[in-house]
């Protein structure tokens, strides 16, 4: 790994900050977890879903959801279908592993759609010059400036005064990377919702959600698909019920036409019988016989027309079932509109609070440089021991963090004449970016 001066010795670290937040606050967002390789104590979030074709709803699996933790041996277990390898492979590949285990073990006819996100990272450490060493958890989007923040910094000097501004600023950085990766996810969420009410075939989302955005716009565009299929198929059962049921009135409107005909005939066969009966030609029970059978017909012909009723109030069930699955639907995904648009403008609220502490922050380094005229050359060495390898990095970089990676801090550059009184002044220069001694 190249090395180099992390500045000149007579920059000191706070104005090196300032300009390594302004590079840090545009810079790559979170790793991509579809990409992402899993490795040991990763915490797995593994959801279920299969579609009920008995009626027509897709139903969670609770008994298998849930989050689960990686083991050292690099397999996960879960329920049903036991032990997972996991290690050095992405979520994907791990959802569309269980899908076809657990088809294969319940029997099912269909895959249940499986979706895999890693719920918690393996943590990272900070150690080294630093106020606070230890683990961290760790979050997508990390650097190593952001650890070193998280981290506390350099061990806490005497002369807080002069530290604090270039610590809010950092602190103000992370927390805009953190919500500026919340705005993109809730873009993403939003731009799945309005397809959702516009009944779109696919979701168009917004141009800035580029590259760096790939995990999250593809997790929004897979629970776009699951959901508008499952709404499709829960209408289509409904239709395939309805025209059966229209299929079955048609049918015994069918058989209302024949008894109908039938009855016709035997009335017609009634009436002939009668004067035959006068004049002694048949009996009457003939006649009755025939009666029987017209009395018959016309109970055929009632319980007919009974069923139909009841198969068309079948049929206005059905209909009523659709409006009603698509309303509840559209009332949904409004109320979560609803509710993603708001928490989109508290971030951008927030964000604007941050630029804002920012500016101040910079304006109370500024203002420290014009009171204090001595000053020592700092600058920050991050040693980075990442699986087999050690990477360092003194020439300014801020480089991203992946989880389980072992960060040593160490603070380089010499001191100014003045002793003590100079350690105080760390990192102190003019507004106009030039050290004291160049203009005096």
């Amino acid at each position: 790994m190249e090395t180099g001066e992390f500045m000149h010795r007579n920059v000191p670290l706070y104005i090196s900050l300032t300009a390594a937040v302004a590079l840090t606050v545009a810079a790559a967002r979170a790793e991509d977890g579809l990409n992402y390789p899993i490795s040991p104590q990763d915490k797995l979030s593994v959801r279920v879903y299969a579609w009920q074709q008995a009626d027509g709803t897709l139903r969670e699996w609770p008994a298998f959801n849930g989050q689960f933790v990686v083991g050292s041996d690099g397999r996960v277990e879960l329920p049903l279908i036991g032990l997972v390898d996991a290690a050095s492979r992405s979520a994907p590949e791990i959802a569309a592993d269980v899908a076809n285990r657990l088809q294969a073990q319940v029997g099912l006819i269909a895959k249940p759609s499986v979706i895999v996100d890693i719920a918690e990272y393996r943590p990272y450490y900070v150690m080294g010059d630093v106020d606070h060493p230890g683990e961290f958890a760790f979050k997508p989007g990390l650097t190593a400036l952001k650890a070193y923040t998280i981290a506390g910094g350099f061990r806490l000097i005497q002369w807080a005064t002069a530290w604090q501004p270039a610590h809010d600023l950092l602190s103000a950085a992370g927390d805009m990377r953190t919500l500026s990766q919340r705005i993109d996810e809730l873009k993403a969420k939003r731009a799945r919702l309005g397809a959702e009410l516009a009944s779109e075939s696919a979701v168009s989302f917004p141009p800035e959600l580029g590259a760096n955005s790939k995990s999250l716009v593809e997790r929004e565009r897979q629970l776009f698909e699951v959901r508008r299929d499952a709404l499709r198929q829960g209408l289509n059962s409904l239709a395939s019920q309805k025209a059966l049921n229209e299929e079955e009135v048609k049918a015994l409107q069918g058989r209302i036409a024949v008894k109908a005909n039938q009855s016709q005939r035997i009335e017609a066969q009634i009436e002939r019988t009668k004067g035959l009966v006068q004049n002694g030609l048949i009996t009457t029970a003939q006649i009755l016989t025939l009666q029987q059978a017209h009395s018959d017909l016309q109970s055929q012909q009632l319980d007919i027309n009974g069923r139909i009723f009841i198969v068309r109030e079948q049929i206005s069930k059905t209909e009523k079932d659709m409006l009603d699955l698509q309303s509840t639907r559209q009332q949904e995904v409004l109320a979560d509109m609803q509710a993603t648009e708001a928490s989109l403008q508290e971030a951008v609220n927030h964000i604007q609070t941050l630029s804002d502490i920012m500016g101040q922050a910079q304006a109370a380094i500024g203002t420290l440089s014009l009171a204090n005229p001595l000053h020592t050359a700092t600058a920050i060495r991050f040693t980075i021991r990442r699986r087999h390898s050690i990477l360092t990095f003194d020439d300014g970089r801020d480089p991203p963090i992946e989880p389980g990676d072992i960060i040593t801090v160490e603070r380089t550059g010499s001191q100014a004449a003045g002793g003590p009184q100079s350690a105080a002044q760390t990192g102190i220069v003019r507004a106009d970016g030039k050290s004291p001694a160049g203009v005096q």
